[in-house]
């Protein structure tokens, strides 16, 4: 019984430094990624940008 809780500690250990060390890479390697360029907003987007901002009641529907 006691050997199989060391062996429980011991997978758990290298578990977590293994996945450390993975996510490590994946993290490395997205940070070389390009930066994407913003579409052109289209024409429903300028009037949801041009609405007043404020709270109250729901409007045009």
């Amino acid at each position: 019984m006691f050997i199989s809780k060391i062996f429980i500690v011991v997978l758990c250990i290298a578990s977590a430094l293994g996945g450390a060390f993975v996510s490590s890479i994946v993290v490395s390697i997205s940070t070389k990624c390009v930066t994407a360029e913003r579409p052109t907003p289209t024409d429903a987007d300028k009037k949801f940008e041009a609405r007043k901002n404020d709270w109250g009641p729901s409007e045009d529907f």
